[in-house]
């Protein structure tokens, strides 16, 4: 039988989506996946990352102080002066801080230093204190001898071990034989004299009046208790002095070296200032005097010299 002439049949099968080995599909796992990453994320989201928070603000101010003021603050100076002269000025360095504070000195010129030399001081003050016992003249004399600071002043007390029954009298020599002699008697009074250094007459420049004198010196007399006290900035940077007491009319020069001495003995010597080097340490809550001194070689040229001193964290 003939065969028939027919068109033939072609099927095309439509696109199967392609599936897993589970037989889920590749979109249907995609959407799961975004949907529990949605889920972890917001349960994540619940959970707290601390407890607590402490927010501080902390104003911090300058621990090391120079005349009262930070580093923003300088002290400046201009004076004139001639080669072979020299100059110093007084500051104050002040540790506020709750530790020592290492400091170093760091001097710079301009336009150089040549022929310019920079020291450095600090105030050391003065402090003496002695229980004098001597036979020099008689019975035994016990004087208690106390020089000390006392703000603007140096402040001698002599004190016997009891009252004398005889005007006492106390006397403090500055700077023998070229300086001033001050004595006090048990009222109060004073009497004070210069030394002649050329052999004549002593000056006189204080009468048993009693009081201050001027004002730079003083004294005062209470029982067993006799003083003197003389302004620091008229003593100078040093002096030497050695003194004399008198209980009941027993005569006692003080010396450094013995209980009685005689007017001419070897006096104390006293430097108010002691060389600063550097570096040095500032210790916490105090402060220290310090001078600075500008000494100008006798052939320096002819400038205008700029000097900068720092006080730097060593």
């Amino acid at each position: 039988m003939p065969k028939e002439n027919m068109n033939p049949i072609v099927i095309i099968p439509g696109k199967k989506e392609k599936r897993s080995r589970g037989g889920i599909s590749r979109k249907m796992a995609f959407a799961t996946a975004i949907i529990v990453g949605f889920m972890v994320i917001t349960a994540s989201a619940a959970l707290l990352s601390y407890y607590g928070k402490v927010e501080t603000t902390a104003n911090v101010s300058q621990s090391v102080l120079l005349d009262g003021n930070d580093y923003t603050v300088p002290q400046t100076h201009e004076f004139d002066i001639v080669g072979g002269c020299s100059k110093c000025f007084e500051h104050t360095l002040e540790n506020q801080g709750c530790v020592e504070a290492p400091i170093a000195i760091n001097t710079e010129y301009s336009p150089d230093g040549e022929g310019i030399t920079t020291e450095y001081y600090e105030w050391i003050g003065y402090y003496y204190e002695y229980t004098y016992t001597s036979s020099q003249y008689g019975d035994p004399v016990d004087l208690d001898v106390l020089v000390e600071e006392d703000g603007d002043w140096l402040v001698w007390t002599y004190t016997y071990a009891e009252t004398p029954t005889f005007t006492p009298k106390m006397t403090v020599a500055i700077d023998y034989p070229d300086g001033f002699c001050i004595t006090t008697f048990d009222d109060g009074s004073h009497d004070g004299w210069y030394y002649a250094p050329d052999g004549g007459s002593e000056v006189r420049f204080a009468d048993y009046s009693g009081g201050t004198h001027s004002d730079w010196a003083e004294t005062s007399a209470d029982g067993n208790v006799l003083t003197v006290k003389i302004k620091k900035d008229h003593l100078g940077d040093s002096f030497k002095w050695h003194g004399y007491a008198n209980y009941n009319g027993k005569q006692v020069w003080l010396n450094a070296d013995e209980d009685g001495a005689d007017y001419h003995n070897p006096q104390y010597e006293v430097n108010f200032w002691s060389a600063l080097s550097s570096p040095f340490t500032l210790p916490s809550g105090e402060s220290l005097d310090i001078k600075i001194c500008y000494i100008f070689g006798i052939a320096i040229a002819p400038d205008t010299y700029t000097i900068t001193t720092e006080f730097q964290p060593n």
